[in-house]
């Protein structure tokens, strides 16, 4: 786990790396209301997730200050600074993955306004890959504070994120191409309108290759990038 620092001081850090999950969780509670909103056309769940936005800003906020608390009134060094560092980045990845949920809720409320004749459910892969990338991910973060050698599980499931997000990448351009060939003047507003949420959601799953990225560096210390060619380092710190 986090060797050599006082029992205190390794509570603080798990009881950190706890709140950084449960703010996880929210979002993941976000995009499964948004998924539901979607699908059921439920104008009452996304403005609920709209509302629930600035509940995710306030963690935000406090756990940013609990963060900065934590290196100014701790001795923190290797592994357990880099769970308090990049974790802090972990948390604005969360924020911007709920403020993609509030604005994908947004733009169904704006489709939900418009005449609609298109499928929703050609779609449901996406959602469920996405969901799917997003639960992984925080696996793979739960794993950095755990006892015995997590490297090669976390590493497999650090690329099979990866090429996750590689699919998505494919299928958002495929889906994306289909919908503009079904563009006439009487949809345009409601094609550009699932346009927007699909390429938010292909956003999102890009976020949760990033929650993957700065995972494996607190665990190695080397920086790895997810590309269209696989899940590959790109800078090393020579731990």
């Amino acid at each position: 786990m986090i060797d050599l620092l006082p029992e205190e001081t390794k509570n603080i850090i798990i009881s950190y790396h706890n709140e950084i999950l449960k703010m996880g969780r929210i979002v993941q509670g976000m995009f499964l209301k948004f998924k539901d909103a979607f699908f059921e056309k439920n104008m009452k769940l996304s403005k609920e997730i709209i509302e629930q936005d600035a509940r995710v800003d306030f963690v935000e906020a406090r756990l940013e200050y609990k963060a900065m608390e934590i290196i100014a009134t701790n001795n923190l060094y290797g592994k357990s600074l880099k769970i308090v560092f990049l974790g802090n980045k972990i948390i604005g990845i969360l924020e911007s993955m709920a403020d993609m949920c509030e604005t994908m809720a947004k733009n169904n409320v704006d489709l939900l306004k418009l005449p609609n004749s298109i499928n929703p459910y050609q779609f449901e892969d996406l959602f469920e890959i996405s969901q799917g990338m997003l639960g992984d991910a925080l696996k793979l973060f739960s794993n950095v504070i755990e006892d015995g050698n997590v490297l090669g599980e976390s590493f497999e499931l650090a690329k099979e994120i990866c090429n996750t997000d590689n699919e998505i990448d494919s299928l958002y351009e495929a889906f994306k191409r289909n919908l503009m060939l079904k563009v006439s003047k009487d949809n345009f507003r409601s094609i550009m309108a699932h346009i927007e949420i699909l390429s938010n959601i292909e956003k999102f799953s890009d976020l949760s290759a990033n929650i993957a990225e700065y995972t494996i560096f607190i665990l190695t210390g080397d920086r790895y990038k997810c590309t269209k060619e696989g899940f590959d380092i790109f800078y090393s710190m020579g731990e």
